[in-house]
């Protein structure tokens, strides 16, 4: 089933007023989003990201509400890989503009509903529906079909996005909760939220296998009245008990909790070994300032894995817990400390003794006289240091991942040597990625470079619900050392790229990526190890080499080898690698220059006098030129689906319509397949045995 592309544009046309500033955005274990102002484009890319061709299919959702008109800059008209928590939180809306009523059937989570459960939803919005026309009036509500069930929009009159208004829309779901909810079907009460997220109709709603008695459906718009108009703000808040005011809040919020002492969430975070993410600065409805930690799994349901489970302290000890799912609105402070069978009072008393006294600590001294010197050790003479960080960087494109492919078969292919004749320390790798799909990219090439498949094995990353959870390396490093324990035989870890595992930490924060590279230094060490991993270029030209590399200047510095990728500036096809760091090596190695041909990386003979800064000063080709190149190495093992390689490009920050200029150079020849596009290199050859 295909996304409706005129459902889409009609959908956006609705919701939104020219010049809004528009979050897209796809949920999953590597979420993705974009802000838009073009909905021609939102619509293309939305239906991309939902196609069949894009693996896996992606559900997609809008924010419903305008967002912060600076927070365009971070994608423009553009998506991308998301950070944990990138998405946009409530205090970045301008205004709220619509209330989300979302009618669900009570079923498993993950999965599509029956028709059954379908109709259950339909016979409650049936209900419901009714009851708003005579308590608001029906030119203020749009209709729509979500896939799974009913949801029903109520246009508010552009009203602020503040704590009164949160409190308005909250308890106004309560009450239709309450009053209509059955043991079939429900109206979801957390979708009050300012900065809610709704699905983008005209998109097809794929929840679980795509079943016959369970299966995916097109969401649309089924009734928009012929003049939409807003709400009678004053109208819908008097259905609702009196808002308590901004004086109470602020007085619980600030006063002192008499007669206790604060909880330190921070240490019951740690001690129960739960993944966190803090913002210290955290700035409530009500524009008070306190401590919020976000937690990626919820502690109540493990199946609410997408951070949307909460902890806030205010200055005065104050502690309030939740989840924004509708399963767990029951869930509070009070049942967290159930759950961590704390005691009942409001903090800690000199009775309650909640952790261990800290260990004592002293530091780690080693005497010179039982230091015994080791060999450097080598998984490439002189190229790439074993017990240490290899970095491999370059802009989007250029072939990195298409080198390292070709050198982990070469180090599990006992048969082959280095690119350069020198002999190589042979084993087992281990490979994790952020970016390529596995089966579709990955696997592939390394086939085609006569990859050893029993000597090379994949790191996926952890289960999280229906989804899989990316490696992090600092908070799964037990987990890691595990998995290189039971493989002895293991010479090579490969992290493409390096900054995806760092489980959201902030890759230009100094402090934070030392933490990650000392890490994977003392598992490089420990099992004797080389740490691969691929790395990029800042935005921009940068006249030092070492300058370029993305992030914290850390991950340079962690490093004991670095080398730099670039197109040659007179030859796009041409691929340039040099050195620019090398902490063990006496001389550093001349660099290479290759070509990927027939799918297959293809070096030159002769080694590369060039310095680092030497490659980086070239001319920088032209967009279309590094295009080309892309496209000709994306096409060089056969044909490609066209869908896939325009969403490919779009993340290797090819722009569509260089990519179209570069297949009208190139002739490559688009050809069609059932019913989907395939692209090919004109004459293409088969790839050599």
């Amino acid at each position: 089933m295909k996304p409706d592309k005129n459902g889409i544009t009609h959908t956006l046309a609705v919701l939104f007023q020219p010049g809004d500033t528009i979050e897209l955005r796809c949920v999953g274990h590597r979420p993705i989003n974009g802000y838009y102002r073009d909905p021609t484009k939102l619509t293309e890319h939305a239906c991309q990201l939902n196609g069949e061709d894009f693996h896996p299919p992606q559900n997609v959702y809008v924010c419903l509400n305008p967002v912060r008109p600076d927070l365009y800059a971070r994608r423009d008209d553009q998506f991308g890989h998301a950070a944990k928590g990138e998405g946009v939180k409530d205090q970045d809306i301008l205004l709220r503009r619509w209330l989300l009523i979302d009618i669900d059937p009570i079923r498993p989570q993950g999965v599509s509903a029956t028709n059954n459960q379908k109709q259950a939803a339909i016979d409650l919005a049936g209900r419901v529906y009714p009851w708003l026309q005579e308590q608001l009036g029906s030119n203020c509500i749009v209709c729509a079909d979500s896939g799974n069930g009913v949801h029903m929009l109520i246009r508010l009159d552009d009203v602020p996005a503040d704590g009164q208004t949160r409190w308005v829309c909250e308890n106004f779901l309560k009450l239709l909760d309450q009053q209509f909810s059955t043991s079939q079907a429900y109206v979801d009460k957390t979708t009050f939220n300012a900065a809610r997220i709704c699905t983008l109709y005209g998109t097809v709603k794929r929840k679980g296998s795509d079943i016959p008695e369970q299966p995916h459906r097109l969401s649309k718009l089924e009734h928009v009245p012929g003049q939409l108009q807003p709400v009678d703000w004053q109208r819908l808040a008097a259905l609702v008990h009196p808002y308590p005011g901004d004086q109470a809040t602020q007085q619980t919020a600030t006063q002192p909790i008499a007669g206790s002492q604060s909880w330190n969430i921070e240490q019951l975070l740690q001690q129960h070994g739960w993944e966190y993410r803090r913002d210290v600065n955290y700035h409530t409805e009500n524009g008070e300032v306190a401590t919020r930690w976000e937690l990626p799994v919820c502690p109540w349901n493990p199946e609410h894995n997408d951070n949307a489970a909460w902890i806030i302290q205010w200055p005065n000890g104050a502690v309030a817990a939740g989840c924004h799912h509708n399963g767990c609105t029951d869930k509070g402070w009070q049942a967290l400390k159930q759950l961590w069978q704390l005691p009942a009072s409001n903090g800690i008393t000199t009775a309650d003794i909640i952790l261990p006294p800290p260990p004592s600590l002293e530091l780690v001294i080693v005497r010179s006289q039982d230091v015994q010197p080791e060999p450097i050790g080598w998984l490439w003479p002189d190229h790439v240091v074993v017990g240490g960080i290899n970095l491999f960087c370059g802009r989007g494109g250029i072939g990195k991942t298409f080198f390292l492919c070709d050198l982990v078969a070469r180090i599990t292919n006992q048969t082959l040597c280095a690119p350069n004749g020198d002999p190589l320390r042979h084993g087992r790798v281990l490979y994790t990625t952020g970016e390529d799909h596995i089966a579709k990219v990955l696997e592939p090439r390394m086939q085609q470079h006569a990859v050893d498949r029993t000597r090379l094995e994949y790191i996926k990353g952890l289960p999280a619900g229906v989804y899989v959870q990316l490696l992090d390396v600092v908070n799964h490093c037990d987990l890691l050392r595990d998995t290189l324990r039971q493989r002895p035989d293991t010479v090579a870890l490969v992290l493409d790229p390096i900054s995806s595992f760092q489980g959201g930490a902030d890759s230009n924060k100094v402090s934070a990526v030392r933490q990650f590279t000392a890490v994977l230094t003392q598992l490089a060490e420990e099992f004797n190890i080389a740490v691969l991993g691929i790395h990029h270029f800042n935005k921009g030209k940068r006249e030092v080499a070492g300058d370029s590399i993305s992030g914290s200047h850390a991950y340079r510095d962690a490093a004991r080898a670095a080398w730099l990728f670039a197109l040659d500036a007179e030859d796009p096809t041409r691929r340039l690698m040099v050195c620019d760091k090398h902490n063990w090596s006496e001389q550093w190695p001349p660099g290479l220059a290759y070509r990927i041909e027939s799918g297959r990386i293809q070096y030159e003979a002769e080694p590369l006098d060039m310095t680092a800064d030497e490659l980086l000063s070239q001319a920088t080709p032209k967009p279309v030129e590094v295009a080309c190149a892309w496209l000709a190495a994306q096409l060089s093992s056969g044909p490609q689906p066209a869908a896939n390689l325009q969403i490919a490009a779009t993340l290797d920050h090819v722009s569509k319509r260089t990519l179209d200029r570069a297949k009208e150079r190139l002739k490559v020849k688009s050809e069609k397949e059932g019913d989907h596009w395939v692209w090919s290199l004109p004459m293409a050859t088969e790839p050599p045995k």
